[in-house]
């Protein structure tokens, strides 16, 4: 089993991070700092929890007032952007001092944010000073020109109305028209770490904005090849809801002549950890090309006793007049930490541009 990513902040990271932070602060009280944050329960706490127990740690034997102790973070940020220092995620703890502890200083951290971002991403701190000040938006705008990659991309990252693991923006969900500029500006990019994350803020909007989404789509496919990508991911959920305006969008065929046949499980369960080996056949029958997209639901048992469906894509292409495409695939039951399997019925049912075509029953043992 992989190792949990929270025991990557360990004694010996907080030793380095002790003499990184003396390296530009020779005042640091090193000896309380490990004090405050190995104390109690620092074990049952998990990542996003360490972080936090860092940053308030800092807050603590730091000097000074805010400002003097932010400084001493952005010389930190900047001397390990110098040394090159991959701060991903290892350093998270350093916008999160700043989300915690500065958004009665408006200034003062918009503008840290601008040099911490470099080192670890500021997309979940920036996210509350979004929420109480109107203008950020102006300044991420200003952002997007920023000669950082990293920089122009806090300005699309950050406002994303659905972001993993971060705090919602119910207004940008609502109506995400503040955001658009943000993303007109970024779709094209040269960096491929930006334009990807324009694809997924679009494709947040999309949940609960399908119709923005899809006219900007229409507006930016055929422009480039950033944007071609930009729309393609950014249509990513629209496409396995099946929705008929992205389905056209990318050329899905209608379905006239196109049949499933010979769609058969190899046995009618399936033992936990095992895997449901299934088979079928794609004919078109018409007399023109198809461009197909090809999907599987599986309607996973839940605890409740009701089925839910989940969507996997199978294959994307394109079936000339008469021709027949078979496929023998099968969907693993091994267990995996993003899903909790229930024994049951359960069953499978083969999608063709969007268009439900036949579904089997199993039993998951």
């Amino acid at each position: 089993m992989a190792e949990p990513l929270k025991n990557m902040y360990n004694e010996q990271f907080i030793e380095t991070l002790s003499a990184q932070i003396t390296a530009v602060y020779p005042d640091f009280d090193s000896k309380s700092f490990p004090q405050f944050v190995f104390s109690d329960g620092w074990d049952d706490l998990e990542l996003k929890d360490r972080m936090r127990r860092i940053s308030e740690s800092l807050f603590q034997v730091l000097k000074g007032s805010y400002s003097e102790k932010l400084k001493v973070l952005i010389d930190l940020s900047l001397s390990l952007i110098k040394e090159d220092v991959d701060g991903l995620w290892y350093y998270m703890f350093i916008p999160d001092f700043v989300e915690n502890f500065g958004l009665d200083y408006y200034k003062e951290s918009i503008q840290s944010m601008e040099h911490i971002t470099k080192l670890a991403s500021c997309e979940f701190a920036i996210r509350p000073f979004i929420v109480r000040y109107p203008e950020t938006m102006k300044q991420m705008m200003k952002w997007t020109k920023n000669s950082d990659y990293r920089v122009r991309r806090l300005a699309s990252e950050g406002c994303r109305s659905r972001l993993p693991w971060a705090m919602a923006l119910p207004e940008f969900k609502k109506d995400p028209t503040e955001i658009l500029p943000i993303l007109e500006e970024l779709k094209n990019d040269p960096t491929d770490f930006v334009y990807r994350s324009v694809a997924n803020n679009l494709n947040d909007i999309s949940k609960d904005n399908p119709a923005v989404t899809l006219r900007i789509c229409k507006n930016w496919i055929g422009k480039t090849k950033n944007t071609d990508w930009v729309v393609r991911h950014a249509c990513r959920g629209l496409l396995k809801q099946g929705d008929p305006e992205a389905l056209l969008l990318f050329g899905y065929s209608d379905l006239k002549g196109v049949e499933l046949s010979g769609f058969n499980l190899e046995g009618s369960s399936v033992e936990s950890g095992g895997q449901l080996n299934f088979a079928f056949d794609i004919r078109n029958k018409s007399k023109e090309p198809k461009k197909l997209r090809i999907e599987y639901n599986i309607y996973f048992m839940k605890a409740n006793g009701k089925q839910a469906p989940k969507i996997f894509k199978v294959a994307e292409l394109e079936l000339n007049s008469g021709k027949e495409a078979t496929y023998t695939k099968h969907h693993s039951f091994k267990p995996i930490s993003t899903r909790k399997y229930y024994s049951g019925e359960h069953a499978i049912e083969i999608v063709v541009n969007g268009v439900k075509m036949e579904k089997l029953g199993f039993d998951l043992l």
